[in-house]
């Protein structure tokens, strides 16, 4: 990762937004070179809805980004107790083959981040420790957002090390994996 870089964030909620921020951050992404896209309005419906809807234009624009300088896009939905990740990322996916535009290539710099629950089950795991399940509906941080940088700090270090450690859900596992695409 690199000063030079250009960083867009798609997702669900502002607190997914904070530790994405905060995860590029401390690998090293400038501040200025982040771009998050707006949040869902809470008139919007759901936030998967919203995600999946804006994803195409938005890997779009990063593609053609991509084409002249080092891009990335991260792109988070959560894995609610009635979907798989795997179901998740499908649905992502789809949204491209829906636009009529290619699949995410495995070398293009699009991660999806898809959280088994929501993004505070890895929050939890990373604050509180394991065991941690990805059934249980852990407490939001509320008006506390930032308080995820610590948990935020350690997946990116997980990541860029590419360490899993032990007792991880598999969908955090899964989520380093794919952070190491932009790194």
């Amino acid at each position: 990762m690199g000063n030079s870089a250009q960083y867009v964030v798609l997702c669900e909620d502002l607190q997914t937004q904070v530790f994405i921020r905060r995860a590029l951050i401390r690998r090293g992404a400038h501040p200025r070179r982040i771009q998050l896209v707006a949040l869902p309005a809470s008139d919007e419906g759901a936030g998967d809805a919203y995600v999946a809807t804006h994803y195409p234009k938005q890997a779009e624009a990063h593609r053609s980004r991509a084409a002249h300088t080092l891009a990335s896009l991260i792109v988070h939905i959560d894995a609610d107790p009635a979907n798989s990740v795997s179901a998740r990322m499908t649905r992502l996916d789809q949204a491209l083959a829906a636009a009529h535009m290619p699949p995410r290539a495995s070398q293009e710099r699009i991660a999806y981040l898809v959280p088994k629950r929501n993004i505070e089950t890895w929050l939890h795991f990373y604050l509180d420790g394991p065991p941690i399940d990805e059934t249980t509906e852990y407490a939001k941080y509320r008006s506390r957002e930032s308080d995820c940088w610590p948990a935020a700090e350690a997946f990116s270090d997980d990541a860029a090390s590419n360490t899993v450690p032990p007792h991880a859900p598999p969908s955090l596992i899964a989520g380093l994996s794919e952070f190491r695409r932009i790194l």
